[in-house]
């Protein structure tokens, strides 16, 4: 099935004119201070990707600079600070309802609690920030970090101040505040692991192990949690959240099996490098809306190759990251691709990837085609499973989801609507829903929690509610995964809170 095909594309910097709509008519001071923030993200990305003396990056760099320089024209500075995976200006934060951008992961995996831009900002200095938030943690580290290295590079118009650290230290690593934080760092450890592959560098293997111990953490605290963290989605990093939404399911999957901590720490890194190779296709092919031809199909079939050969250059990462990267297109009857001869069965860990893969990839918005819906997604595979998907993993991986998979618009048999935000273990058909209209379709202010299987009939004991169908979010102004992110987000932070 084509649908099934589905996969990520890089995404590559846009300074047009609607790149830089948030910064005129009636926009806020806070919603041209995102567009600036998201200029930059993507000025660093950029510089991933192009040489420096690339056009491309010069524009993106100048247009960065361009909507700082008229902020600061209407204030002397302006100071960014991370509270809890957030980025909040003043008493505000930004970006309500989604993930920030990947920005903010660099920042805390390289120790830094606030950033301040200062009037008179010059071009060169963003450039040489952005050059800052290219550099790996570990070799900030070497040169004496972020501070030392601003002034050796005469950013003199941009301050930072250090993390302060309130968690413990993991492998060298930062243990973040909460689940957040954790998502937020370990998609600028794949930015990281991609664009270094991308420029011939050296993967932070390292910094990739760190950030999967945390992950493995979390799935053994909660795994319901982590999975509707998949929901968040940034602005400018779908390729690299791609990966790590596949890491974080093959995780949930992978614990629901059986598999022990060390077993999930392998799984997790194979997975969250898995697409390395996608890097080094032209994104002509990765972003064309239309059917391939021989040719452009025949690049898109050599990603594979192409990441086992640059992970098996890594003998510090787990033995099967080449091999799951090489099969992660397989099917359990061995079609799909790479084409392969002499190959008896696919590595475990492939198949679980792979099931993740197609999910996210069924359920994500792409500029060629609109997302499933959740429960269609699942149904899908489900109904593909003979040949694509070994049995007992898809079943597994359905009853992980649930019946109504994190995401799924649902009305209750009360005529309530909302939105289902996690599976319940005790009853895959009565998962927990964050109500958001009543029966009348008025909106419920604020919305309501409920768990279908602990909300009982006092009298009977007998759940009051059931799910009476699924619906399309669209007609109602819902988008469901903004909604399970906040949720999950919600949950993460008050696990973190003392007791």
């Amino acid at each position: 099935m084509e649908a099934l095909a589905a996969d990520n594309d890089v995404e590559t910097p846009d300074t047009s004119a609607s790149a830089a709509a948030t910064t005129t008519g009636e926009a806020t001071f806070s919603e041209r201070l995102e567009g600036a923030i998201v200029a930059l993200n993507r000025a660093r990305t950029t510089l991933d990707f192009y040489p420096p003396e690339h056009p491309l990056l010069q524009r993106s760099l100048e247009h960065a600079h361009t909507l700082f320089s008229d902020l600061l024209a209407e204030t002397p500075e302006i100071t960014l600070k991370l509270i809890e995976g957030h980025m909040v200006y003043g008493d505000q934060r930004l970006f309500a309802g989604a993930a920030s951008p990947g920005l903010v992961g660099g920042l805390l995996r390289r120790d830094v609690q606030s950033m301040t831009f200062v009037k008179g900002l010059r071009v060169e200095e963003v450039a040489e920030l952005a050059r800052i938030a290219h550099m790996q943690p570990a070799e900030l580290a070497a040169r004496d970090g972020v501070q030392a290295e601003m002034g050796r590079r005469g950013i003199t118009h941009v301050r930072f101040e250090d993390l302060v650290i309130t968690g413990t230290q993991a492998g060298g690593g930062y243990v973040a505040a909460s689940a957040g934080d954790v998502y937020l760092r370990a998609l600028d450890v794949v930015h990281g692991a991609m664009s270094s592959a991308f420029s011939g560098r050296i993967v932070d293997v390292e910094g990739t192990r760190d950030v999967v111990r945390e992950l493995v953490d979390r799935v053994l605290e909660d795994r319901s949690v982590v999975v509707s963290l998949t929901c968040l989605r940034g602005h400018d990093d779908y390729t690299f959240a791609h990966s790590l939404h596949i890491c974080l399911l093959a995780l949930a999957l992978g614990e629901s099996m059986g598999l022990d901590q060390s077993q999930l720490c392998d799984l997790g890194a194979c997975a969250l490098l898995h697409d390395v190779g996608k890097i080094l296709v032209p994104l002509s092919v990765l972003r064309k809306p239309g059917r391939l031809d021989d040719t452009e199909w025949a690049a898109i079939c050599r990603h594979p190759v192409d990441g086992a050969r640059i992970l098996s250059e890594h003998e510090e990462l787990p033995i099967l990251a080449p091999v799951v990267a090489f099969e992660h297109h397989l099917r359990y009857d061995l079609s799909g691709y790479p084409k392969v001869q002499g190959h008896s069965e696919m590595s475990p860990f492939s198949m679980i990837v792979a099931i993740s893969d197609v999910y996210d990839a069924l359920t994500t918005e792409r500029p060629y085609r609109q997302p499933m819906r959740p429960e269609q997604a699942l149904e899908t595979m489900i109904q593909e499973e003979a040949r694509q998907f070994e049995p007992r993993l898809v079943r597994w991986f359905a009853d992980l989801l649930g019946a109504y998979p994190p995401g799924s618009f649902v009305e209750l048999t009360s005529g309530e609507t909302g939105v289902v935000c996690r599976a319940n273990p005790e009853d895959a058909s009565r998962p927990c829903v964050r109500l958001l209209f009543d029966a009348d379709g008025e909106p419920i202010d604020p919305p309501a929690d409920i768990d279908l299987v602990a909300d009982t009939d006092v009298a009977s004991g007998e759940p009051r509610y059931a799910i009476s169908r699924c619906l399309d979010a669209s007609p109602a102004g819902v988008a469901p995964m903004d909604v399970v992110a906040e949720w999950a987000q919600g949950q993460a932070e008050a696990q973190d809170e003392p007791e």
